[in-house]
């Protein structure tokens, strides 16, 4: 539902002159609550649009931020960018993830859908979206193929027990660490 909000503006200062939300693009008289001798007054007033809200947007943002973590198939929603990290929890997910190469094989293939991050320091819905629909209160969050893989602490464990190599390889996504383990066993 789209509510439009008006200033109502006359020559004298009144007690009536606030932002009123109307349901119609026009004036109407009858949707303000004023006396007699108000009235004369309020049809000479001139209505100034100044802002547009809706309480329901268009898309959802939940879905929108589903629709983004199916695009890639790495995708990490963090406080700043993989490049300039706002938060250490989100610059040692982003080392974690160049350890293995990730980062690297996205910048060569800027075509591929290796890769994407998402700054949730950008927009205080992307944040509350990503939050539910992770269910995960903290950022970064972490999604492998569409899956909720976790925060800073889990992908850490995941690197250094190795986990996160084998997870990467079952996914399909070659590692770096692997292919140097490879060339130290040989």
């Amino acid at each position: 539902m789209l509510t439009r909000l008006v200033r109502l503006s006359a020559c004298a200062t009144f007690p009536w002159q606030r932002l009123v939300p109307l349901c119609n693009r026009t004036i109407s008289i009858k949707r303000i609550d004023a006396g007699t001798i108000w009235r004369k007054t309020l049809i000479s007033c001139s209505a100034t649009p100044c802002r547009y809200y809706s309480d329901k947007t268009e898309t959802d943002p939940v879905k929108a931020v589903g629709d983004l973590v199916r695009s890639h198939r790495v995708v990490v929603f963090m406080k700043g960018n993989p490049d300039e990290p706002r938060c250490g929890f989100s610059n040692a997910v982003c080392r974690i993830l160049e350890m293995h190469g990730v980062l690297d094989q996205a910048k060569k293939d800027k075509e591929s859908n290796l890769f994407a991050s998402y700054d949730v320091l950008e927009s205080d819905e992307l944040r509350s979206a990503a939050k539910a629909f992770a269910d995960w209160p903290t950022f970064p969050q972490v999604y492998f193929d569409g899956e909720f893989v976790g925060g800073c602490d889990i992908l850490l464990d995941m690197h250094r027990s190795g986990k996160l190599t084998e997870e990467l390889t079952n996914r399909g996504i070659s590692s770096s660490l692997k292919e140097q383990n490879n060339e130290k066993e040989q």
